[in-house]
This record gives C-alpha cells, structure tokens and sequence, in this order.
C-alpha cells in the first residue's frame, strides 16, 4: 500500500525545508508548498519534491495544493516574524531571597 502524498506547508524556511529533507530520505512523496520560485523551492525540486506554489490567502491555491495529499504538516513559525526555532530555553526566574526570621 502507498503511503500517499505528504504536504508541506511553509516548506522553504528552516523548519520546513528540514521536514521536507526528512520525508524525502526515507522514501516519501513530498509536494512542498512554497510563497514564491526562488533558489530554495528550487533546491527542493533539485532534492526530488513536487514544489507548488501558492499563498495562504489564496483558498484556491490552498486547495489545489492539499488536493491528491494523505498526510499535511504546517511547519509555519508559531511567532510572527520568527523563523528559526528557538534552540534554548527562556532564561528561569529568580527566585526571591528568602528572609530570615
């Protein structure tokens, strides 16, 4: 049984590009939705992914692009603004002094 079509959305930032780089060495068939052709949608062609491309306030092209996929991953910046993930945790808070009795 085929395992199906995997979309990838945000598919030309660092999260995404990853993704789309995992999926495709171990086997998968990756359409990768890209804003617009630049020289990472075409590195990702280069790699073997169906690159389409389209923008999320466009519904048809959002459409035509989940059309024919079995599995879909948004790897969209969860910040506006962000696109690496965050590689440290925020630093803790400190703790108040404790008073002497």
């Amino acid at each position: 049984m085929s395992q199906g079509t995997v979309l990838v959305t945000a598919a030309t930032g660092f999260t995404g590009g990853a993704t789309v780089e995992e999926l495709l060495a171990r086997g998968r068939h990756v359409r990768a939705l890209a804003h617009r052709e630049d020289a990472r949608s075409k590195r990702l062609q280069e790699l073997g992914a169906e690159v389409v491309f389209g923008d999320f306030l466009d519904l048809d092209a959002i459409r035509a692009a989940v059309q024919g996929s079995s599995t879909r991953i948004s790897a969209t910046p969860s910040a506006p603004g962000s696109s690496r993930p965050r590689l440290t945790s925020p630093r803790p808070r400190r703790r108040p002094a404790s008073t002497a009795w």
